[in-house]
């Protein structure tokens, strides 16, 4: 599917060799911009699954794999852009979550109510103790709750309770500065959980049937 994103022709497209194999995330990015189509397949394929993930987790399932693709394309054609000053992850996360993001303000639903499908979006991991809010795969109303965050506040929890990214990626991924991440992600957790309070409020007292 994703591996669309190096050929047109499926039949064209280079095998992975062991060299690629077994290269670093830099070494590959290096490879990748001096055109060798080996180098860019196993990079796309080291990537495609947290990109797909990061994709479900912004924009949801329906627009997720053509979003994700998107930004693999993007990846590999613009992979001589990338400077080496931060990892190459760090990059990649930063071209996936600007596409996301400009596909939620063209789109103007930000937030993304009901986009989040349990059954099939990836799983959910809680990477950072310090999370008000337990990102539990297990916790449907958790989804629910993330439709009601903007854009930008959903971008930076997603990048930090569930893909673990540290301040200073998030720092080079957003382009704040860590002031703002500090002040955002604070933000963020905190109408998470109001979110998440209410919903599950509602749930357990639904509205009453009025009779005919």
């Amino acid at each position: 599917m994703l591996h669309r994103c190096l050929s047109q022709d499926a039949d064209t497209i280079a095998p992975v060799s062991d060299q690629a194999n077994t290269a670093t995330d830099e070494q590959l990015a290096a490879q990748a911009a001096r055109g060798d189509h080996s180098a860019q397949a196993e990079l796309v394929r080291r990537f495609q699954q947290p990109v797909l993930s990061l994709c479900f987790h912004l924009v949801g399932s329906q627009h997720a794999e053509d979003l994700a693709q998107d930004a693999l394309l993007r990846v590999v054609t613009k992979i001589e852009t990338f400077s080496g000053e931060s990892a190459v992850g760090t990059w990649i996360y930063r071209v996936t979550t600007n596409i996301c993001l400009s596909h939620l303000r063209r789109s103007r639903r930000s937030p993304v109510r009901g986009s989040i499908d349990a059954e099939t979006s990836p799983q959910i991991e809680e990477h950072n103790e310090g999370s008000s809010v337990q990102m539990n795969e297990g916790l449907p109303a958790v989804r629910r709750a993330l439709d009601e965050l903007s854009g930008d506040q959903r971008a930076i929890l997603v990048l930090r309770d569930v893909r673990g990214l540290e301040y200073e990626q998030l720092t080079e991924v957003l382009d704040i500065p860590i002031g703002t991440v500090r002040s955002r992600l604070f933000r963020a957790r905190k109408n998470l959980a109001a979110a998440l309070e209410r919903i599950e409020s509602n749930d357990s007292n639904p509205p009453s049937k009025t009779e005919p």
